[in-house]
């Protein structure tokens, strides 16, 4: 094969890539948790409950993928409410890219 082909290929193999992992959803974001088999978000969890120090097959490891994935969701929640209505908001950007603006007035 010519060098040249071979550079084109890398290329092309790296932006499929990225266009396909662009379509992913975000782990643990509403979608991954709608999207994902329960296995692999159990899977997700309990690595992270692993670099924790808990155990496989333990109580306390199956506790602390619940609560991880508990944290998430309601993480998720805090998030959805925390973004602004139309109504009786100020906010400026598409939230896309940039800088996103939110002004909030409370009364204490």
């Amino acid at each position: 094969m010519k060098p040249m082909f071979v550079a084109k290929a890398s290329w092309f193999s790296v932006i499929c890539g990225l266009v396909v992992s662009a379509c992913a959803p975000q782990v643990g974001s509403d979608r991954w948790f709608k999207e994902t088999p329960a296995d692999q978000i159990r899977m997700h969890y309990a690595y992270i409950c692993q670099t924790y120090g808990f155990n496989e097959g333990t109580t306390g490891f199956s506790e602390c993928i619940q609560k991880e994935i508990n944290d998430q969701k309601q993480r998720n929640a805090i998030a959805q409410s925390a973004q602004p209505s139309a109504a009786g908001a100020v906010y400026a950007g598409s939230g896309k890219s940039g800088i996103t603006l939110v002004l909030r007035e409370t009364f204490n």
